[in-house]
């Protein structure tokens, strides 16, 4: 009920059914401990790396859409040079064994998300650049507006 008017969604970079590195931090406890204590002084909660693993989080699930919601997702996939940060550079690393990935998720759990998928080459997870980001979030806008008669975006929308 509470999205019966959505007709679409634009995923950025929106890890569907959890990531593969929230599940390497969960399979060992000094990991674990480790990655609470950087929670812990950068002021995050560690809930949301539990939330993130594909094995038992919230997002273990495949995503089951209603029929007539239409998905779009933007998906960075760069290369190690691209990354922005270091712990990127480091996630996309770690990553690596699995293929092509942003940092976050990997090319091969993607290809199982519903929906049209967009891969947009030499951004990360963070969808860095972000002029870029926009410009290609501002596309996907005037795509679905143009394919569909009567789709008014709220104002935030024209923000992007």
């Amino acid at each position: 009920m509470l999205f019966r008017h959505v007709i679409a969604w634009v995923n950025v970079c929106g890890p569907l059914n959890g990531t593969r590195m929230a599940d390497w931090i969960l399979e060992s406890r000094l990991r674990t401990w480790l990655f609470q204590c950087q929670c812990y002084l950068q002021k995050r909660d560690f809930t949301l790396v539990r939330d993130l693993s594909r094995a038992a989080g919230l997002l273990a699930k495949p995503l089951q859409l209603p029929a007539r919601l239409r998905m779009l997702s933007l998906v960075g996939f760069p290369l190690r040079k691209h990354m922005t940060t270091r712990h990127s550079r480091f996630c996309h690393q770690r990553l690596s064994l699995w293929g092509p990935n942003d940092g976050t998720v990997s090319l091969a759990d993607v290809v199982q998300w519903p929906g049209e998928i967009f891969p947009v080459w030499g951004v990360d997870h963070y969808f860095r650049p972000e002029a870029l980001a926009r410009e290609l979030i501002a596309a996907m806008l005037r795509h679905l507006a143009d394919n569909r008669q009567g789709i008014h975006f709220s104002p935030l929308a024209n923000r992007v």
